[in-house]
């Protein structure tokens, strides 16, 4: 179980090669973003004997492109983070810059070796979204929603 109020909860499923259940989750805020969390989330599930053409994978409701603001200093971390193709994840508009923290965790998955299919973005901006504790929204009395990973028995 994984528990947030913006940042984005990445969530990996899976089977072993001897068919038994793995699961991951990774708590994907900018600074985990920037520093590689769902890359080293692939790896570390890969290492435990996922079979990597069995994985999926849910980027959970978070913070939207349409609605994370953030300054210079993020996009420079990004950049020095993840590479200069960090670029393509930042938006900029009149009122200033926006990070798509789903587009830069998808690209983590897909750099990963999984397939866009395997990819599922559920696309609700906490932020906009009232239905979702925020944050950003709400400052630090904010609630958190949870998301829980698990397999049905056959």
């Amino acid at each position: 179980m994984g528990r947030s109020a913006d940042c984005p909860l990445v969530l990996l499923a899976g089977s072993r090669v001897d068919g038994s259940p793995i699961w991951g989750l990774a708590h994907a805020s900018w600074r985990s973003t920037v520093q590689g969390i769902t890359t080293r989330l692939l790896k570390d599930m890969t290492a435990a004997g996922a079979l990597s053409d069995d994985l999926s994978a849910l980027i959970a409701p978070s913070a939207g492109p349409c609605c994370y603001e953030v300054g210079r200093d993020v996009y420079a971390a990004a950049l020095e983070g993840i590479g200069p193709h960090a670029a393509d994840f930042f938006i900029e508009k009149d009122s200033g810059l926006f990070f798509d923290l789903w587009t830069a965790n998808r690209d983590a998955l897909l750099r990963g070796g999984l397939p866009p299919s395997s990819i599922r973005l559920d696309g609700r901006c906490t932020i906009c979204d009232a239905d979702f504790p925020s944050y950003r929204r709400e400052g630090a009395e904010a609630a958190r929603f949870g998301v829980v990973l698990g397999r049905r028995r056959p």
